[in-house]
This record gives structure tokens, C-alpha cells and sequence, in this order.
């Protein structure tokens, strides 16, 4: 099935990415550099665990729907140990990733075995704008399922026909919820979770972080071919 993706409450586990996907709304530090080496040389960038506890602890969030994000938010070294904290409260948890992190067998044992034992489930992101390719989605999901972890697909797209324009290219794989979520173009446009948002910096907010309103974002968007 799909439908829209509407979370209770969003975690910004850290600003940093390793791709420049152009419309991309999130201001993102674009860094291939070691995570563990900007962890610390910038710890600023990233979410830590007895901040995201000190900013839920007098939520309850028993069943809701809370989703991690970055940024990149496979980034965050310490995403393990955020997982941790955010399964002690009984939500549902969904972690939004483009994936790639999945074809790369180096260091993935440790975040396999923690998305499974909390039950997370992995939304990955199939679209133009991230550029993953059918076979590699299907590596994705196949990784996934061996390991006993759940996942969905977001597809973000600018109009419903092209929604189901990519998702005719993959209904053949098994990957159980489809979400189609509109390309943001304006504020209006992004998620708005009923409880909020916690940002890096362990605040409870209101919304997303954004890029939208700057003269940088309105320039990537005219390039955008759809």
C-alpha cells in the first residue's frame, strides 16, 4: 500500500550528509570525512543520546510514530545509543536513510543488529532526487530482511504521476508500505509532526530545520530537470 508519511515526532539525529541531493530542503554539512572524526572534532552536528532523553522525558510517545532523520542520520556514530533511548518509550520507530550506507559491507554489523533489536523500521528513499537505482534498492531490501529488519519506501516526487511513474519501476520488489511524500518548495510543504521536533542541539522545536527560504535553495530548485 501507500500513502502519506505523517510522523508524531521527528528526531534530527545530525546535519551532516555525504550526498548533495539538489532540493533538498535540510541544511546539511555535505562531508565524506570519517563520522567518528567529526564527532569529534564537531560535536555540534550531532544528536547525543542524554540530550534526545532529556528532551523526551516528560513526553509520552507509547505507540507513536517517531522518525530519525539528518541530515544523513546513519552519520551519527552514536545512532545505536539513540535507538536505544527512543525504544524505552514504546514508540514505533522509523529510521529515514537513502540506504547507500547498506552496499557498503564495512562497519554495518553493529547498526544492523540495532535496528533489529528495537524494531525499527527502514524507510529508504527511491526518487530522482536521490539517484538510487532499482538494483540497488533491491540489494537494500535483501540486506534488510536477512537481518530480520522491517522497511518501506519513501518516494518523493513532484506530482502523483511521477510518483507512480517510479513505483510501476518497482512493485515487484517486496517491500511492504510505499510512502509518497511531495517535493518541498515551500514551508507549507514539509512535515509538520503533531508534537514537534528534536534538533541536534537536544531542543524540543516546532519544525524542521530548513534551507527553503534561501536565495541557494530557490537556484538548485530552477536547475532541477522534472
Amino acid at each position: 500500500m501507500h500513502n502519506a508519511f505523517k510522523p508524531d515526532l521527528v528526531i534530527e539525529a545530525t546535519s551532516v550528509c555525504d550526498r548533495a541531493c539538489v532540493g533538498c530542503y535540510a541544511p546539511n554539512v555535505v562531508s565524506k570525512e570519517s563520522s567518528k572524526t567529526l564527532l569529534q572534532n564537531t560535536p555540534s552536528l550531532f544528536l547525543f543520546p542524554e540530550n534526545l532523553s532529556h528532551s523526551i522525558a516528560e513526553l509520552d510517545l507509547t505507540k507513536r510514530i517517531v522518525s530519525i532523520r539528518g541530515g544523513e542520520p546513519t552519520r551519527n556514530p552514536l545512532l545505536p545509543e539513540l535507538l536505544k533511548v527512543l525504544t524505552k518509550t514504546g514508540a514505533r520507530l522509523y529510521l529515514e536513510t537513502h540506504g547507500k550506507w547498506l552496499l557498503d559491507e564495512e562497519d554495518q554489523g553493529l547498526l544492523l543488529r540495532s535496528l533489529a533489536e528495537t524494531g525499527t523500521n527502514v524507510k529508504l528513499s527511491f526518487d530522482s532526487m536521490h539517484g538510487t537505482s532499482r538494483e540497488e534498492l533491491a540489494s537494500m531490501i535483501s540486506i534488510l530482511h536477512k537481518n530480520s529488519i522491517q522497511c518501506s519506501v519513501a518516494i518523493t516526487e513532484a506530482s502523483s504521476d511521477l510518483f507512480l511513474k517510479v513505483l510501476s519501476s518497482i512493485s515487484s520488489l517486496a517491500i511492504g508500505e510505499v510512502y509518497f511524500q511531495t517535493k518541498a518548495t515551500t514551508l507549507d510543504a514539509l512535515v509538520r509532526p503533531s508534537i514537534g521536533v528534536v534538533g541536534v542541539d537536544g531542543l524540543l522545536k516546532k519544525s524542521l530545520s530548513s534551507k527553503l527560504e534561501s536565495t541557494e535553495f530557490a537556484l538548485q530548485r530552477k536547475s532541477v530537470a522534472i
